[in-house]
């Protein structure tokens, strides 16, 4: 939602979202935010900007590439995971685009890959995560407690020089 709702609030309109694995859960919280974000600002969702990749960095260069290669009308790229983002990135380069002259970019996990090539990423809190399921795992072995299989924790937008302001 976050990354989707910056972009919108940078001026773009017509957003890709590179979406993972299908049968993730991650998968679909990533697509609902996005719908809300383009519902939020009166956005009409388009299923030709969803396009489903599977978290690999080259589903998602050859995805891209055939984005631009159809002449797809699009400003900005929110993928999944920084995996698919970088895939993202070389597809865009190679086809003689610029980031984010022509086209800007926001990933998800804020790894090393952004931060090495500089595009804004969704740096969720892993330190957090790893202490729910650490307080789960100890529930569940000490006092036989049922948890939930679900939780959220906090995330962030670490901005970069990947994002082009439209208005």
């Amino acid at each position: 939602y976050e990354a989707t709702k910056y972009f919108i609030q940078n001026g773009h309109r017509k957003i890709i979202h590179l979406a993972g694995n299908t049968k993730k859960t991650p998968t679909s919280d990533r697509i609902n935010g996005y719908k809300k974000a383009l519902k939020d600002f009166n956005i009409p969702y388009d299923k030709n900007y969803l396009i489903k990749g599977d978290f690999q960095q080259i589903v998602s260069y050859d995805k891209i590439k055939a984005c631009i290669d159809s002449k797809l009308d699009f400003t900005a790229v929110f993928a999944a995971n920084d995996d698919m983002a970088l895939g993202a990135v070389e597809a865009i380069k190679e086809k003689g685009l610029k980031i984010p002259e022509d086209i800007s970019i926001i990933g998800y996990d804020d790894t090393i890959l952004a931060k090495l090539t500089n595009f804004s990423s969704i740096k969720a809190h892993v330190e957090d995560m790893a202490e729910i399921l650490v307080n789960n795992l100890i529930k569940i072995v000490e006092d036989d407690t049922r948890v939930s299989p679900t939780f959220t924790v906090d995330s962030e937008l670490v901005i970069r020089d990947s994002i082009k302001k439209l208005n």
